[in-house]
């Protein structure tokens, strides 16, 4: 079997990268098995697979990802690793499942506000994709949409800065984790992936075949972008933030 890691952060094109991962037919990606919310659909579904209850420690990855191949019937199974408190994992049990030397797929935006943006108004609408067809994603157990809470007209630039800095923390343990054990892993970007379009996508997702050591096959886009170019125009703290963060928004 080979295993591997999807590192990044929320707001990244996890769910997009997944879900074309999913569609191959060796390959499968559990998700965020270790959200912090136990009745996260991903977390039920690994719990199902060890058959025990949430939560799924680092320790557990193991056994989880063989359970998951049997399960699925592949041979190229990962899960889905995000910075705590987002998840439930440390500094340290992140830096102990990429000893354990699995392929590492670091997907990660280039521009890390905009991810905080798209991340606060998925928080306040419970929009977190739209499907193929432009209909919005629908998780086990979580409330509809409610796009009244939909424009956002300021960020805290506290709040911003926090959550960047610290993924950005987070991005650099992980890439000097690879470095430690002489890997880079596979590093891609949500402006280079994830696109409606998938003549646009497809460089990006063949450098995912290639190095998880699939062969190519014929993919379909299944999520789309929630966030337009006007959302961010109507924040009225634009130049602040960008100040602050050193990003434009």
């Amino acid at each position: 079997m080979v295993p591997f890691l999807l590192v990044g952060h929320p707001r990244a094109g996890n769910v997009f990268l997944t879900k074309i991962l999913n569609q191959h037919p060796r390959a499968y990606c559990a998700g965020e098995v270790f959200n912090c919310n136990p009745a996260h659909e991903h977390v039920a579904y690994a719990a199902a697979a060890l058959g025990r209850p949430a939560p799924i420690a680092a320790a557990d990855l193991p056994e989880l990802l063989a359970r998951v191949g049997e399960r699925e019937g592949r041979s190229c199974v990962g899960v889905t690793v995000f910075r705590h408190p987002v998840h439930t994992l440390s500094d340290d049990d992140v830096s102990r499942l990429i000893d354990a030397g699995p392929k590492v797929i670091v997907l990660a935006r280039r521009n890390l506000l905009r991810a905080y943006f798209s991340w606060v108004r998925a928080c306040r609408t419970n929009l977190w994709h739209y499907d193929g067809a432009g209909q919005p994603i629908l998780w086990k157990g979580a409330p509809a949409p409610d796009l009244r809470n939909d424009d956002i007209d300021r960020l805290d630039v506290a709040a911003a800065k926090d959550w960047v800095q610290g993924t950005e923390r987070f991005l650099k343990l992980v890439r000097e984790r690879l470095a430690a054990r002489g890997d880079r892993g596979l590093e891609l970007s949500y402006e280079d992936l994830c696109s409606p379009n998938r003549a646009a996508a497809e460089p990006a997702v063949r450098a995912v075949f290639d190095y998880l050591g699939l062969d190519p096959v014929p993919f379909t886009v299944e999520t789309l972008p929630t966030t337009d170019r006007t959302a961010y125009d109507r924040v009225q703290n634009r130049r602040e933030l960008e100040a602050s963060l050193g990003y434009a928004l």
